[in-house]
């Protein structure tokens, strides 16, 4: 993933996780968000603070991401496709 400082532009970039906003996952975009944060844009959840990662949580930042964006792309995985 671009850092925002990389992607270039004069828009603040935003992230929608299915986590709680303090919970970073995966742990390696940790980084990422500071800088989301630090060039004034916004992490946003509709779940608690503190929820850790959970598969019903995607969905529901799925449906976040569709309501934020413009255009919306819908692919298919496989039945099982980010479980473990």
């Amino acid at each position: 993933m671009r850092s925002p400082r990389s992607a270039g532009g004069a828009y603040a970039h935003s992230g929608c996780v299915g986590t709680g906003i303090d919970v970073v996952y995966p742990k390696e975009n940790k980084k990422l968000a500071e800088e989301i944060l630090a060039t004034g844009g916004a992490i946003v959840s509709e779940v608690p603070m503190g929820t850790f990662p959970a598969p019903q949580n995607f969905p529901r930042r799925n449906r976040i991401l569709s309501g934020l964006s413009v255009a919306v792309l819908v692919v298919e995985a496989a039945e099982n496709s980010g479980t473990r």
